[in-house]
């Protein structure tokens, strides 16, 4: 079985090496830069033959999809240079491929911040490479097929110094996302994100509430009501918050984050009977999980 990584790269020179080091084990390492003006393809030289080039056009699908036509192994897994594979990670996937590669095409792994190590998600990252699986999305890109299992293959992300070269890269892009597809409520989703993250609470208020009217995805809609609520109540809107995080709830509710919410929200007795339900709940079908020592 060979397995081969791909890394997208831009001015990554703080950060690319630690990525590469932690896949020296895989079969191939195919680097695609998409137009570096520190030294990074000099490193990407030290570490493989393979080093490409692609004229960068707002859309990593595209930048991901003609890496992945360069690699020749059986499997691929994309691993961004602010990423670092578990140490181990390239056995760990051999024995995950070899556990569920007869019956399944796409394999899940966890996704775990380095920052803030509660913060984790799963996602299909490990590919079988016979040119079925694509990319598509311009950012918050997916692939064509649903990844299987619980993430036994983790991977640590960092937010590498690069994102300050560019930091309205992702709204830029999601603005023109969103406007190219109107009634797509993946694209006010995310863009309703970065508007929350900049503390808009009005603007994510607005693209939230479109997003839900037309969302069918359950476990995404719980997160568009939870952080909802989070914006109605920084705006003291208290009695919608609570409403709001009620509905996050009644989507899942084994949904801690939005149970430990509630019981923000709430006075003795009732935040206690909330941090009690919080305490049990398993975080089963949560598109993004905060864990909590």
């Amino acid at each position: 079985m060979k397995i081969s990584i791909f890394s997208i790269v831009k001015n990554e020179h703080e950060m690319c090496a630690g990525a590469w080091d932690s896949v020296k084990d895989a079969d191939e390492l195919i680097i695609v830069d998409t137009g570096s003006t520190d030294d990074t393809v000099e490193i990407a030289k030290t570490y493989t033959d393979n080093v490409s080039y692609f004229k960068w056009i707002d859309d990593f699908a595209a930048a991901k999809n003609f890496a992945m036509e360069k690699c020749t192994g059986d499997w691929v897994m994309g691993l961004d240079a602010d990423c670092r594979l578990e140490e181990g990670g390239i056995e760990k996937m051999r024995k995950a491929i070899d556990e569920h590669g007869k019956d399944h095409d796409v394999i899940n792994v966890t996704l775990v911040s380095a920052d803030s190590p509660g913060n984790a998600h799963i996602m299909p990252k490990i590919f079988r490479n016979d040119g079925s699986i694509k990319y598509s999305g311009a950012i918050h890109e997916s692939v064509n097929k649903l990844g299987y299992g619980n993430g036994e293959v983790k991977i640590n992300y960092y937010y590498g110094p690069s994102h300050k070269l560019d930091p309205d890269r992702n709204m830029r892009i999601l603005e023109k996302e969103t406007k190219k597809h109107p009634n797509n409520p993946r694209w006010k989703y995310y863009l309703a994100r970065e508007y929350y993250y900049i503390n808009n609470w009005e603007t994510a208020l607005s693209l939230f509430s479109e997003y839900i009217k037309i969302s069918k995805f359950k476990a995404e809609k719980g997160d568009a009501y939870l952080l909802t609520s989070k914006c109605l109540f920084q705006l003291s809107r208290g009695d919608e918050a609570r409403s709001h995080c009620l509905k996050a709830i009644e989507i899942n509710p084994d949904h801690e984050e939005a149970l430990r919410f509630m019981a923000d929200l709430h006075y003795e007795p009732w935040k206690r009977k909330w941090l009690q339900f919080a305490e049990i709940a398993e975080n089963r079908g949560v598109l993004f999980v905060v864990n909590r020592a």
